[in-house]
């Protein structure tokens, strides 16, 4: 009975000698464990502990890359003006030739006006005024004068007949008085219609003259 016991066991340590082993391993380790925690306060289970063992490694430090500042805008360089350019001073002589010059141009032009202006009939003129208007030509009138209302309006008996004419200036006049005969460059404009000294209506033609001279 003893010898199968003793048997029974030789087999049971055979087959299950490496687990013991390590199971016996394992044992060691725990009792020196807590062995060393009693001694010296160390708990090998807690995260001080862990830390303590751990191997410090220093935070790496980034460092921060400085902003680029916004380069300033170069200012506009100011265009500089361009220099005046200085006039010309005429001498005494000089004026004097550009005046007489541009007078004699002022004498063209008028010569030039009476030359191409139609002579008229004054029956017709005044009988057939809307023909004249209508034609908007250059004529020429004459007559007496025998109503002066302004420098620039006047009244004449045309040919020193007995038909009146209303005459209107384009520019003021001076020197010419009633009984004076004038002759006038124009444009039949229009039929000028008035009261006379009896109330009845008097309509005579409207004539714009360029130019007005006494003779």
């Amino acid at each position: 009975m003893e010898e199968n016991e003793l048997k029974g066991i030789k087999g049971f340590v055979r087959k299950y000698k490496k687990p013991l082993m390590i199971i016996f391993i394992i044992y060691l380790v725990f009792i020196n464990l807590f062995f060393f925690s009693a001694v010296f306060g160390f708990n090998p289970m807690s995260s001080d502990a862990a830390e303590k063992g751990a191997v410090k490694t220093s935070p790496t430090v980034v460092k921060e890359t400085a902003t680029p500042k916004p380069t300033s805008t170069p200012r506009p360089t100011k265009t500089p003006r361009p220099t005046s350019t200085p006039r010309p001073t005429l001498s005494a002589e000089q004026i004097q030739e550009t005046k007489v010059a541009k007078t004699q141009e002022v004498i063209d032009a008028i010569n030039d006006l009476k030359e191409s202006s139609k002579e008229v009939e004054y029956r017709d003129f005044v009988t057939y005024t809307q023909k004249y208007i209508d034609e908007k030509e250059m004529i020429h009138i004459w007559g007496r004068v025998f109503n002066i209302n302004s420098d620039q309006e006047l009244q004449i008996w045309i040919s020193n007949s007995s038909e009146a004419v209303y005459i209107l200036s384009v520019k003021p006049y001076e020197g010419i008085y009633e009984g004076d005969i004038i002759d006038a460059w124009g444009l039949a404009t229009d039929i000028h219609c008035g009261t006379n000294a009896y109330g009845g209506e008097v309509c005579q033609p409207l004539f714009g003259a360029m130019i007005i001279e006494k003779r």
